[in-house]
């Protein structure tokens, strides 16, 4: 996102009514930054009031809630912006209701990726806490992506995966928020371990997904007696920016895989207390972004580990051990969704 600037309309527009209203805007952001882009959002949010929500993208059983808008009346000079708010609980009844609780909502900086991915903590008129997530600006991709349709299972062979997949994801602009954690720009206050060798080294950190994490301010003693350790969800992001999925990963990789694992796993119970064996390790196929990536749950806590979708690490490791070229063997079952832009195509392939 680009700094705020006096020669953009619309922002000229925005600290007008930013000014105007500032004192009746119930917003607070802490703990940000102002020569990377976290001016704009600020400035954004502090306008949350005026966002003009055109459609509900997508709601949980849970009751989270992902809305489609845009901030002022004029889609013309400003792209989109997904608002997704996860309840707990949510109580909200209907479309209008979700617009007006958010008009009003209190929102405190949790993180802030540099990128188009801000995090907040969110306060209603009722003691309820939310978590809010807000995506600006949303590309199709995205919008897509929290867009309740429905899902298919494809047979991806290898073939499929170089001439159909590879090419569509060689642009690291949508995983620049991924390299700004990798370097040290943000989010730091989530990480939990750091190996910096540039081939086989990782960094462990805490996933936004686990939205009731105690504050990261907080001591870390604190942690392990917290009750949402029964939510954990970390992640492993490589420091290799030349992996991009299980689809890369060869022989050699094994042992990187395997130190990774183990380190991992030492943290998490040196910091939550939590056994090795209560931790669920696994890679997403196809991923939700393609930088290599692993996840840590909880057993028992099912999110984000659908049986088409994720593969155990260890599994994986031992496949690297048994076909250091496996993956360039195998056909994978991937979840895609109909509105996805390979969708035709992956399914045109699949049959041949």
């Amino acid at each position: 996102m680009a700094s705020p600037s006096n020669s953009n309309p619309l922002k000229r527009k925005l600290q007008d009514e930013s000014m105007i209203a500032a004192d009746s805007v119930n917003t607070v952001v802490s703990n940000g930054s102002t020569n990377d882009g976290t001016d704009t959002v600020k400035l954004l949010i502090e306008n949350l009031r005026t966002v003009n929500f055109k459609r509900k993208l997508n709601e949980g059983a849970d009751g989270t809630v992902v809305m489609l808008g845009y901030f002022c009346d004029d889609p013309e000079e400003l792209k989109p912006a997904i608002c997704k708010v996860v309840p707990k609980p949510l109580l909200f009844i209907d479309d209008t209701a979700v617009q007006n609780n958010i008009h009003s909502m209190k929102l405190e900086l949790k993180t802030e990726s540099g990128s188009r991915f801000t995090h907040f903590n969110g306060f209603g008129s009722e003691p309820i806490k939310y978590g809010v997530e807000i995506i600006y600006p949303a590309t199709d991709v995205d919008i897509k992506r929290h867009t309740r349709v429905q899902m298919h299972i494809i047979n991806e062979s290898y073939e499929m995966y170089e001439t159909i997949v590879k090419p569509t994801i060689l642009d690291t602009k949508n995983i620049e928020w991924v390299y700004n954690i990798l370097d040290g720009k943000k989010e730091t206050d989530r990480v939990l371990y750091a190996d910096k060798d540039a081939e086989s080294g990782f960094m462990l950190i805490i996933d936004t997904k686990w939205r009731d994490h105690p504050d990261t301010s907080t001591s870390k003693e604190e942690w392990k007696t917290h009750p949402s350790v029964k939510n954990l969800y970390c992640q492993a992001l490589v420091n290799n920016r030349e992996l991009r999925s299980i689809r890369d990963l060869r022989g050699h990789h094994a042992d990187m895989l395997e130190n990774l694992l183990k380190k991992s796993l030492e943290t998490i119970e040196e910091v939550y207390g939590i056994r090795r064996t209560e931790i669920r390790v696994f890679i997403h196929y196809p991923p939700q972004f393609y930088h290599m990536h692993v996840h840590f749950t909880r057993v028992g806590n099912e999110f984000g580990c659908p049986v088409e979708k994720a593969h155990m690490l260890k599994d994986v490791i031992d496949l690297l051990r048994i076909d250091g070229d496996i993956f360039t063997k195998r056909t994978l079952a991937c979840r895609v969704a109909e509105n996805d832009k390979l969708f035709n195509t992956l399914v045109a392939a699949a049959q041949t």
